[in-house]
């Protein structure tokens, strides 16, 4: 389970509450903020009520005769019973409900999502993953990688949410499988890049041989080499040949291609390599076209070059940046 900007572990334990009507009205706050952060957050919860709502009618707590049973052995050293409240009878059953929920509903999840914590994960900026077996994951921003507890025993099992570049040192007697949401790809020592959607996976390979599969069809599966790129798209359940743009995973190499391309098909590019939102104060800017090459640049370096080619104005505007002038006829 991926949990956006907050602990898995305290997730469940607001849905085991809800579930079972133990929360309170900060809690139920809580969730719902939980919830209103990402669509995949809401996506999740639905999926555990439903678990919950198909298990309920099989699994009924009788709370006074276990509550009876356990009073009957409560015994003093004397030999007396211990007396106990009502009220602090029904507050031990109430909260030990919702922790036997909280339970059943962790092994559950453990079951569906044995991998529910990321091991490495980027927000801002990309992060460079360093696994046990020497492969190296390049993740880009709001992506993460988890990694199976027996990483590099037999096999070497990984899955990706969001996008990253896979560096992966050659082990032929130890397969590398990358696994999303929709495709598996295995490989025994490659490069290549993978950008996962909600509806469709993007495998582009620089070095080697990656062999893609269809997650729940193992039979629908293609073979690509170097230089090839692939989409697979959910609702189709095919993979479709591709055309690599020059600059599809500059995010990564740091190198930036341009040859008479518009403006607005550059800004475009620099948004998703550096995570940075950028617009013009006029559409005749988007017009102009550029033709240059960057090498490991910051973005402040690529925009300067840009505002002296066409007499533009950089404009920061808290996490907006404005390029402003003429522009292009």
């Amino acid at each position: 389970m991926s949990v956006e900007k907050g602990n898995t572990d305290t997730q469940f334990d607001l849905i085991a509450k809800i579930l079972s009507g133990n929360a309170t009205e900060n809690e139920v706050k809580q969730l719902d903020a939980w919830l209103a952060l990402s669509v995949e957050n809401t996506k999740e919860f639905e999926r555990i009520k439903r678990i919950w709502e198909s298990s309920s009618e099989y699994v009924e707590v009788d709370t006074n005769s276990a509550w009876n049973l356990m009073s009957n052995r409560i015994k003093a050293d004397d030999g007396k019973v211990v007396n106990i409240q009502s009220k602090t009878k029904t507050n031990y059953w109430k909260y030990s409900v919702a922790a036997s929920i909280t339970l059943i509903l962790g092994l559950l999840l453990y079951l569906l999502y044995p991998w529910a914590q990321p091991n490495f994960q980027s927000f801002n900026t990309p992060v460079l993953a360093q696994l046990q077996d020497g492969s190296k994951v390049n993740l880009n921003t709001g992506s993460a990688l988890y990694v199976e507890d027996e990483f590099n025993k037999n096999s070497r099992k990984v899955k990706l949410k969001g996008e990253a570049f896979f560096n992966v040192e050659p082990h032929p007697e130890k397969p590398f499988l990358v696994t999303t949401d929709l495709i598996q790809v295995e490989v025994l020592g490659t490069s290549f890049n993978i950008r996962e959607s909600e509806d469709s996976v993007v495998i582009i390979v620089k070095t080697g041989k990656v062999e893609v599969r269809e997650f729940s069809n193992s039979d629908n599966k293609v073979q690509l080499v170097k230089g090839d790129k692939i989409v697979f798209r959910k609702n189709q359940k095919r993979f479709e040949e591709a055309l690599e743009d020059v600059n599809e995973i500059a995010w990564n190499t740091k190198t930036l291609i341009f040859r008479r391309t518009p403006l607005v098909n550059v800004v475009h590019v620099l948004e998703k390599t550096y995570n940075q939102k950028i617009t013009f104060s006029n559409d005749a800017i988007a017009k102009c076209e550029l033709t240059a090459q960057f090498e490991d640049q910051s973005i402040e370096s690529v925009l300067e070059v840009i505002s002296v080619t066409f007499d533009l104005k950089i404009k920061n505007q808290q996490d907006l940046i404005i390029l402003e002038g003429e522009g292009c006829d």
